[in-house]
């Protein structure tokens, strides 16, 4: 049967965006509009949703593949399960080992620990997979939540993810019991080759633990016979039997005063200013930046090349004032608009560097407007109109779009979050240069 990377077409170590290039790829291929046999094409569809759903997760692809590892690597596993054995036996058996120390004893297990690594708008969640023994399960369960603590909350995703992280790694990373109980099954039959029956017993015992069958129960009464039954475990081996978590909490106890510790220095050398730089109850708001500018005549947008083909339908007004913010940025500087003619605006700020709209507000015409800015510098775009007909069209045909040549600076300075006054209606003296622009450039 073929794996989920054979149906997929991409190879064992393809990144998530070859995966998810190839099932669009795969999807598109046998829609069954397109593919001449409808049944052959339901049936392909099913396996790539199936395969995809698996590959696109990364636990259980971490899952699968460790299954995918178990199963090629040994066609023999089956025969830890029999109830006939004999010491003659020289079945070929798959030697596992701990992937970082090279130990091997019935304390390895599939392990796969979840880190994390978020700051401001980037949150990133990967899985880091091995073969391992107890004694270095518990290390890396250490580690990795130490790089979680430093690495993890800097978002807001980040932090549920971390909180996530760091308990399923404290327990031991992420154990998947189908592929444990299948490697268990291994290193029991091998261990029973190589005579060493105590591990061969623990082994088999552990693997009941995650998954019984008959033929897994029957293999460890069979076992029983040969273990020392007065066996005693050493203080090293109570030691690295302890759950993650006596060793974990401590180091993240640790972790905590040592972030208290660096963010008290922090505040320390950092200025009232600074402190209180989103705060709006600090900061005195003038708008003492005035702008105002004479309403240009209204002429047919570049948009349309013959205005009588524009056979869009008219819709509401959006409410006055109505603002969509695109930013994450808290808005704290004042601006203020006001109009007095019956023509219609719809404003965008655009930022000068990176040229993104960060936010867009919606003006009725004779009303004024007092919205909260994100503190920057911007360039002020400006639709005008009578009917309005979505974001898309905007005022139809009749559409005249404009840009202010002046920018606009929203920023603190002492104790004041500066902000403007916007006056659009004709008045003698207006101070806003402005230039007609098309709608590409809106």
């Amino acid at each position: 049967m073929a794996t989920y990377y054979e149906i997929l077409k991409v190879e064992f170590n393809a990144t998530q965006k070859e995966i998810r290039d190839a099932y669009v790829k795969l999807i598109k291929q046998y829609h069954p509009d397109i593919f001449p046999d409808k049944v052959e094409a339901n049936k392909q569809t099913q396996l790539i949703n199936e395969a995809y759903a698996t590959l696109k997760d990364t636990v259980k692809r971490f899952e699968y593949d460790s299954k995918l590892q178990l199963e090629g690597k040994t066609q023999k596993e089956n025969n830890a399960n029999q109830t006939h054995y004999s010491d003659n036996e020289a079945e070929e058996v798959q030697h596992f080992q701990c992937d970082i120390c090279g130990k091997k004893d019935s304390s390895l297990r599939v392990t796969l620990f979840i880190y994390v690594f978020s700051f401001f708008y980037v949150t990133m969640k990967k899985g880091w997979g091995k073969i391992l023994c107890n004694k270095c399960r518990i290390k890396y369960a250490i580690l990795w939540n130490l790089e979680l603590w430093f690495l993890g909350w800097w978002s807001i995703y980040g932090f549920f993810y971390t909180i996530e992280a760091l308990f399923k790694n404290i327990k031991g990373g992420i154990q998947p019991e189908e592929n444990n109980s299948s490697l268990l099954s291994i290193l029991a039959y091998d261990f029973y080759l190589n005579r060493n029956y105590d591990e061969a017993y623990n082994a088999i015992s552990s693997s009941l633990k995650y998954k019984y069958t008959k033929e897994a129960k029957d293999f460890q009464d069979y076992l029983f016979q040969f273990t020392d039954k007065h066996r005693k475990t050493t203080l090293k081996g109570r030691i690295f039997s302890i759950n993650p978590l006596f060793f974990t909490v401590p180091s993240l106890i640790l972790t905590i005063a040592l972030t208290i510790f660096l963010f008290s220095i922090t505040s320390h050398n950092s200025t009232s200013a600074y402190t209180d730089y989103y705060s709006n109850q600090k900061y005195n708001a003038p708008t003492n930046q005035n702008y105002s500018f004479k309403i240009p005549e209204i002429q047919p947008s570049k948009q349309f090349e013959n205005p009588v083909e524009f056979n869009e339908p008219e819709l509401p007004l959006p409410k006055n004032g109505k603002v969509k913010y695109f930013t994450k940025k808290k808005a704290i500087a004042p601006l203020k608009i006001d109009t007095k003619y019956s023509d219609n605006y719809y404003l965008k700020l655009e930022e000068i560097h990176s040229q993104k709209t960060i936010m867009t507000i919606f003006i009725r015409g004779g009303q004024s407007v007092n919205v909260d800015v994100p503190l920057g510098s911007y360039y002020l775009k400006y639709a005008v109109g009578d009917k309005w007909y979505g974001e898309k069209f905007h005022f139809g045909p009749y559409t005249s779009y404009y840009k202010a040549l002046d920018e606009f600076i929203f920023e603190i300075q002492g104790e004041q979050v500066l902000g403007y006054t916007l006056e659009l209606y004709k008045q003698a003296g207006g101070n806003l240069r402005e230039g007609i622009i098309n709608v590409n450039e809106f």
